[in-house]
């Protein structure tokens, strides 16, 4: 009973994995923000620069 169990630590995934998991994520989050953007789209021109344009997202379509 005096044996104490020896932990090993190493590492599940690899740098390569880790760095693209992270980088899928903030995709993620962009996609999300840009498809908010596209139901709800807050940027306003100027008006008296693009006369017949009022959204920015209008002037895109």
């Amino acid at each position: 009973m005096d044996k104490m169990n020896k932990v090993v630590l190493h590492k599940e995934y690899s740098g390569f994995v880790r760095f693209f998991h992270w980088v899928r994520a903030l995709s993620i989050f962009a996609l999300i923000a840009t498809g908010f953007y596209i139901a709800y789209p807050f940027l306003q021109p100027n008006s008296s620069f693009y006369k017949g344009v009022y959204l920015l997202q209008a002037y895109v379509r």
